[in-house]
This record gives structure tokens, sequence and C-alpha cells, in this order.
């Protein structure tokens, strides 16, 4: 067993969780695994099969009265939880509204925080859509097109950026 592996290891038990997942959080998290671990217990989602349930178990067990429902480090990690599994069913992209609606069924009292909180992480990148032109406007009439409101999406970041 690495050393990355065994500090991860360490952590996991503290947080209370199986330390058969210390090689899958290791590999996903690299190097700094433990240490990035020990200060965001909710990296824990990072990984499939693991619940939000137990993951803020463990937050709990590892930060007591710290471990609070509307944490930033929380909030975008069950955004960016969101978006891994909506990636995983094919989804390059979410809307941003019914991303919000989904982590709002999550149980988050802020909705908007959460993706505020995605995007300040660095784990969603958000970009704007405006398909819809006025297809109607004459440049020769004068005056200036009606814009429409730009459709607002979230990504993963490698996804977005690509």
């Amino acid at each position: 067993m690495s050393e990355a592996v065994e500090q991860v290891s360490a952590v996991l038990d503290r947080m209370g969780a199986p330390s058969a997942l210390a090689p899958r959080l290791a590999a996903r998290l690299g190097q700094r695994a433990a240490a990035e671990l020990e200060a965001n217990p909710w990296l824990l989602l990072r990984l499939p099969g693991v619940t939000v349930e137990q993951t803020d178990f463990c937050a709990r067990r590892h930060l007591g009265d710290d471990a609070r429902p509307d944490d930033p480090r929380r909030l975008s990690a069950l955004t960016e939880h969101v978006l891994r599994q909506a990636a995983r069913r094919g989804h390059t992209a979410v809307e941003e509204r019914r991303l919000a609606n989904v982590v709002g069924g999550m149980g988050v009292p802020n909705p908007t925080a959460a993706l505020e909180a995605a995007v300040a992480a660095g784990v969603s990148v958000v970009f704007e859509s405006t398909d819809d032109t006025d297809d109607d406007f004459d440049f020769a009439e004068g005056g200036v097109p009606d814009l429409p409101d730009a459709e607002r999406f979230h990504a993963l970041p490698d996804v977005g950026h690509a």
C-alpha cells in the first residue's frame, strides 16, 4: 500500500468511512488526497456509489458542529455530484434552472448559493446560450434587435472548457 493510500485510509478511519475506499479516492484526488479530504470531507462524493447521506455522516463525524448543511464545501460538492451523475448519463451540460431544482431537491434551502459555491470552487463552469435570435429584424429599418434572455448552463470544467 502506498503512503498516499495509507494517509487517506487514516483520514477515512477518523470519518467512520471504510478504508477500502482509500485506493480509489487516492487515485481520484492525487498525491494530496489525504490533506484535501481532511479539509473537505464532502470530496467523498467524487467516488461513484458513495451517497450524499454517507458523505454527510462522515463530514459530521469528522467536523462535528462545523459540518453545516449550508457549508460552501458541501454545496459545491452536491452540485458537482449532480453534474457528474448527468455526465455519466451523457449530458455534457445542465440548464441552470434544472440543476438548481435537482440540488434543491437534495434538501439544499438555497440552490443558487450551491451553484455559486461550485463555480467559486472551480468544480463547475457556466456558459450562456442565446440560440434564439430576432430573425425578423431588418438592419435597413434601423433600431436595435431584441436580444433574447440567455440560457445559462453548468458543466464540469473538463467538459465545459472543451
